[in-house]
């Protein structure tokens, strides 16, 4: 494998621009989510409501929704940028195996999408198949992204992206709900009877009582106790975060999201450019945010070297 070439290759120019409009698609699908989930939690105000049993120095805090998360239009969305993704790798293939003319046998392409080996012999397969029409520096740049080359090649997150993709087509709708995060910060707003001078939070514990499950308007959340009287005890903002079930397991939805899109995007411009620019290698490596891709632009140099 050869992984020195300098080669690079341009969408728009080389080859069709199509799987980065795709993986733009995806992208906005993304955001979209991100400001609706944005919106519906600010539209709740305070998140919660305690009460109280002066005696024992208690305060219970349930949950406060007032309205019901939009989790089918939520679960759409979510789906359309998981197919986005998906879309944009098998169109990225297809394009890599005709790069400058060349062509596949009519059997081959019938088969071929964007591979995801798990195995090192099942890359040296594909090799000899449906990717051998692509230049030998494009798929020595591909194989350094393939899920065999990670730990748990299962946990990939082209691997887990196939999977969702899979699921969402032909099984179910990936669902979509609000779960709490266990053991995390949150604020707490307490108001004391005693001199606030000399109230202590030390003074107070907490014993989480919810199960992991999907957060309900009224759900039993903690039970706090205080070695002081309290007059009020608020959590405005809960930690809560949107979660996804394929059915197997719940993930955390834009932890996901966010991995799937650094290692597409990764995918894509180290294939064509070898070494993408500083601020998008930052960003793939999960340090910085992510810049802004004008498609139009990769035409160019802006994502390269």
């Amino acid at each position: 494998m050869n992984v020195t070439s300098q080669r690079s290759i341009y969408p728009g120019k080389d080859f069709s621009a199509w799987p980065f409009h795709k993986a733009a698609r995806a992208y906005e699908l993304v955001c979209q989510l991100r400001d609706e989930y944005n919106s519906y939690r600010a539209s709740l105000g305070r998140e919660s409501v305690s009460e109280s049993d002066p005696t024992q120095r208690i305060f219970s805090v349930r949950a406060r929704l007032r309205h019901e998360p939009d989790s089918i239009r939520w679960s759409l969305l979510f789906g359309d940028a998981i197919h986005n993704y998906r879309a944009s790798l098998d169109a990225f293939a297809w394009e890599m195996a005709h790069l400058e003319g060349a062509t596949l046998a009519d059997e081959l392409e019938h088969r071929l999408y964007f591979p995801l080996a798990r195995t090192q012999a099942h890359w040296a397969a594909m090799v000899k198949s449906t990717l051998s029409s692509m230049p030998s520096f494009v798929r020595d740049r591909l194989e350094i992204n393939q899920p065999f080359r990670y730990g748990e090649p299962d946990l990939a997150a082209g691997v887990v992206l196939h999977r969702l993709d899979l699921t969402d087509k032909h099984r179910a709708s990936l669902a979509m709900m609000i779960e709490m995060a266990s053991r995390s910060t949150f604020a707490l707003r307490v108001e004391s009877f005693e001199n606030s001078d000399s109230f202590s939070m030390a003074g107070i514990a907490s014993e989480e009582l919810w199960r992991q499950e999907p957060v309900r308007d009224g759900a039993l959340l903690w039970r706090f106790r205080s070695e002081l009287p309290l007059r009020s005890l608020v959590i405005d903002k809960l930690p809560m975060y949107l979660s996804v079930s394929d059915g197997d397991e719940n993930l955390r939805a834009f932890d996901l999201l966010d991995l799937i899109d650094r290692q597409v995007v990764g995918i894509l411009l180290s294939t064509c450019f070898g070494v993408p620019s500083s601020n998008w290698t930052s960003y793939i490596l999960g340090d910085q945010p992510r810049p802004e891709m004008v498609v139009e632009d990769l035409s160019g140099s802006t994502a390269c070297g």
